[in-house]
């Protein structure tokens, strides 16, 4: 069977244990190609002293070429002569390796998925040499957002290297649509803004609870008012989604408050939302390819927008027939277009393409190598319904 060694910023095995504790769509189709006859091998990070060294070094000296993870990159290197393509849901971890594909040095197909703008922050004229050169070494690079695909195409032109990928939520693993019930529901780790949520918030008499670890609380908390709960916990997990889907599952709508960024943001929370059957009020994210208002499944904020967000509680609060009309829009959007399983069958596509050579869409080339036994790699059993 056709071998697939999976570089990725986190532990894939950890998200394909049975019974699973998150939805598959954090496996971004690694557990979908297993089904389809594919050897996934994931490749661990297991530490190397030198090597996480020299990344700091290198972070902390703000150079223009991005290395990648350097460890997991090098424990990968044994397995690449049995591997038949690499795939890295993270395309921030195998930077190294494309170059050495870009060089002629790697003989494997890579496939990259694409979360954030490549060029962004200061030096982006110094940096883009680089990740041009990162780019000829990458067979196919999809986008979880259009814009991000614009960009990637852009930097290798003539190539159409990119595409958008729609992501979207394991409907298997969340309970059917239920009706709604009352108040807004906000959790998150990255890149909120819980203090203009909360500020709005204490204008309405909409329940709103937020879920978020300790270091978002402020002063400004204080000043929230009693219809705000706020549950902040040391641990940045702090809750596991089977906690978080029973607030969802009690809630109205959910709410999505983020801080201006030049990346891509929030997509996870609204792919709940999706999957929950719930409203969604959402700040506005250029990188967020569903258009929440045109679907009528909520409502969009500018940044640090009060008003505006007092506007959408207050909706959802006094109207909770069209809440719960558009939680419905929803989760019919999910059924028929964003789901864990189309975004798979997409990736299987695309990888099938590029192994065309030996095989067909239908039937993959089958490889004659065997992949090592290093123990910096696990053989990943993604046995897990889309």
């Amino acid at each position: 069977m056709p071998t697939v060694l999976c570089l990725n910023n986190y532990d894939i095995g950890w998200f394909a244990e049975d019974p699973p504790s998150s939805p598959n769509h954090f496996l971004y189709g690694i557990d979908h190609l297993h089904r389809r006859g594919f050897r996934v091998v994931a490749c661990g990070d297991r530490s190397r002293r030198l090597l996480r060294w020299f990344q700091r070094l290198a972070e902390k000296a703000r150079l223009p070429i991005r290395l990648g993870d350097l460890s997991q990159q090098w424990n990968a290197l044994p397995e690449l002569r049995s591997a038949d393509l690499i795939y890295s849901p993270c395309d921030s971890v195998v930077w190294g390796l494309c170059y050495l594909r870009a060089a002629g040095l790697l003989g494997v197909p890579v496939i990259c998925l694409a979360h954030h703008p490549l060029l962004r922050g200061r030096a982006r004229d110094v940096r883009r040499p680089w990740v041009r050169l990162a780019l000829r070494g990458i067979d196919a690079f999809p986008s979880l957002s259009t814009a991000v695909a614009d960009e990637v195409n852009r930097l290798a032109p003539g190539r159409a290297l990119s595409r958008p990928l729609p992501w979207g939520p394991d409907l298997d693993f969340y309970p059917p649509y239920n009706p709604p019930g009352r108040g807004v529901v906000s959790a998150g780790r990255t890149g909120r803004d819980f203090e203009t949520l909360g500020a709005a918030a204490a204008t309405t008499t909409c329940p709103v609870t937020i879920i978020c670890p300790s270091s978002y609380v402020t002063s400004a908390f204080r000043g929230f008012g009693p219809n705000v709960s706020v549950l902040a916990h040391e641990n940045p997990i702090h809750y596991t989604y089977p906690q978080l889907i029973e607030y969802y599952s009690a809630a109205r709508a959910i709410a999505i408050p983020m801080v201006p960024q030049s990346g891509l943001c929030g997509l996870t929370s609204l792919l709940d939302a999706l999957a929950m059957g719930r409203a969604v009020i959402v700040t506005r994210n250029p990188l967020i390819d569903i258009d929440v208002e045109s679907e009528g499944i909520g409502f969009w904020v500018a940044p640090g927008d009060i008003a505006g967000w007092e506007r959408a509680l207050r909706f959802v609060e006094d109207h909770p027939a069209q809440a719960e009309e558009m939680g419905w829009r929803a989760r019919r959007l999910a059924e028929d277009r964003y789901n864990s399983g189309a975004f798979a069958e997409q990736l299987y596509d695309i990888v099938s393409r590029l192994l065309i050579g030996g095989g067909s869409a239908e039937n993959p080339p089958d490889p004659t190598g065997r992949a090592s036994d290093e123990s910096s790699t696990t053989e990943v059993p993604c046995d897990r319904t889309s």
